[in-house]
């Protein structure tokens, strides 16, 4: 087998952010917002860094902006121009439980929404977390796990497929898809190899063009 690939300087970064939203999210529950106040913060300041004639706006001020694509919504991060026109939008989504029952609906929201936005000519940047086992809760009893979900390379495959198909409305102009683990109640970045039944071009998608380095190269590539 391929041997594990030391993360980056960003994606050590990045995997700060997210065990901070992990612990936010185990205190306040998955209905509370607070969970998502690092992460939007790290791809606020990553966008301000990148740009710094653009205007950033996100939850980390504070100053979410809705923007009018096929129709409003609210967006997570979003760049502007000096003429207050608006740029791209990045988005995040940090699946914690129960994915296996909700891939399809996330990954055709995604869609979605992506399409919402470039078919104003927006390009929508979007950030996925999945976890390498997640657990899932009955509905009649959110506190404890039933079992654990293994992720396997057919939840990825469609995403791989999307980033790498032709260029069309619903398809992100950039997708990152970061796998983690929690170790001792800690998120820490899960290499691409742990994904059982994952074959080498998934890996190399993983490490490469769905790379956070990869989406963060082409919101620098906006300038």
């Amino acid at each position: 087998g391929q041997k594990a690939k030391k993360p980056s300087a960003v994606e050590q970064s990045f995997v700060v952010a997210l065990d901070e939203c992990y612990q936010l999210y185990k205190k306040h529950g998955a209905r509370s917002n607070k969970k998502l106040v690092p992460p939007h913060t790290w791809l606020h300041n990553q966008a301000a860094t990148r740009l710094p004639k653009s205007h950033v706006f996100s939850m980390a001020e504070g100053r979410e902006r809705t923007i009018d694509g096929a129709y409003k919504k609210r967006v997570d991060v979003s760049v502007y121009d000096a003429q207050d026109t608006p740029k791209a939008v990045i988005g995040f989504k940090f699946v914690m439980s129960n994915y296996a029952q909700n891939a399809t609906n996330y990954f055709e929201g995604m869609q979605g929404e992506t399409a919402n936005l470039q078919a104003k000519g927006i390009p929508h940047f979007q950030v996925v977390v999945l976890q390498l086992t997640i657990p899932y809760y009955a509905q009649a009893a959110p506190g404890i796990p039933v079992r654990e979900e293994t992720l396997r390379a057919r939840h990825i495959d469609r995403y791989i497929r999307l980033a790498n198909g032709h260029p069309t409305v619903n398809r992100p102009h950039k997708l990152a898809l970061v796998v983690v683990k929690v170790v001792d109640r800690h998120v820490v970045l899960a290499d691409a190899t742990e994904i059982p039944d994952i074959d080498a071009s998934g890996i190399r998608a993983l490490r490469n063009e769905l790379s956070i380095g990869s989406l963060l190269a082409g919101v620098s590539a906006l300038r």
